[in-house]
């Protein structure tokens, strides 16, 4: 487990302050288009592809809210990740904590990810 400032965040990940140079990618949460379609024909398979593609939009637009207020810049965070990862790798998969709160599973609930 690492602690850290949050630097910025996105879909692609987090970066900190203390770790220059890396991202610490939202471990089992699918953010691209794919995933997002993928989870969104899941959970109902009668959508057109342009419905799918307005619901992608939506949720994105949702994922960029969510991450902006809970992960602004100079946040404070606790993340887990595999041993020697924030020494020796660029991207970092990790389970992002902050303000008590699991922010993978929150991203999981809200939409993102494998379907429950």
């Amino acid at each position: 487990e690492i602690s850290g400032t949050v630097e910025s965040a996105g879909a692609w990940g987090v970066s900190l302050k203390e770790f220059p140079g890396r991202t610490f990618k939202f471990s089992t949460v699918g953010l691209s288009a794919a995933d997002m379609a993928a989870r969104l024909l899941g959970e109902q398979n009668d959508l057109t592809r342009e419905a799918v593609s307005q619901q992608v939009d939506l949720r994105r637009s949702d994922l960029t809210k969510y991450l902006s207020s809970t992960l602004s810049q100079g946040t404070s965070i606790r993340a887990v990740v595999p041993k020697g990862s924030p020494q020796n790798a660029e991207n970092v998969s990790a389970v992002i904590l902050a303000g008590g709160d699991n922010i993978n599973q929150e991203l999981i609930e809200r939409g993102f990810g494998p379907i429950p």
